[in-house]
């Protein structure tokens, strides 16, 4: 049984070092095609910019719908390699090869912030690389502080700071 210990644990510390080493290579290559190119992150798509009422409670699905449509006010052209035919399309299946578009919780859904606020609200979305996405949820079950201060890094303190202000606004509490 300890034996058994053991080999769990050296398990959870080799998934750790191995998810951090994903995240930063991927944090990177986000940031540097954020930076350098402005063709893997929309800066339009960020919910709070979007929509007139920052505090509507939206499925992540309708959000990436009512983005895609183009008679929505809402509609944003997608024109970056990681799109389809012009729409924000996501991946059926993840990997570093095949990036697309994951509707994002700026600040993550499952984390210790406003944990009695609903935060499935317009405000908190915005259109992120699926794998970064996805590495980035990985990292957070680990260090929370290191994955928003990464999210802080790509969408800026100011955009972070907006999103908390809209999420403490907003604060309807989770049934």
């Amino acid at each position: 049984m300890i034996a058994g210990r053991k080999l769990f644990q050296k398990s959870n510390l080799f998934t750790l070092c191995v998810s951090i080493l994903f995240i930063y290579y991927y944090t990177k290559f986000y940031y540097n095609y954020f930076f350098n190119y402005n063709n893997e992150f929309h800066i339009n798509t960020f919910g709070i910019d979007l929509y007139d009422n920052p505090c509507e409670m939206m499925d992540t699905k309708i959000f990436r719908r009512n983005i895609n449509d183009p008679n929505h006010p809402s509609y944003t052209k997608c024109i970056s390699n990681m799109c389809t035919n012009g729409q924000f399309i996501g991946a059926q299946i993840r990997t570093p090869t095949k990036l697309a578009y994951d509707v994002e919780h700026i600040i993550d859904n499952n984390g210790p912030e406003y944990e009695n606020c609903n935060k499935n609200i317009v405000a908190n979305y915005v259109m992120a690389n699926n794998y970064w996405n996805q590495m980035l949820g990985v990292i957070a079950r680990f260090d929370y502080n290191k994955s928003t201060k990464m999210k802080s890094e790509v969408y800026g303190k100011k955009m972070m700071k907006r999103v908390r202000l809209a999420i403490e606004k907003c604060c309807a509490p989770i049934n």
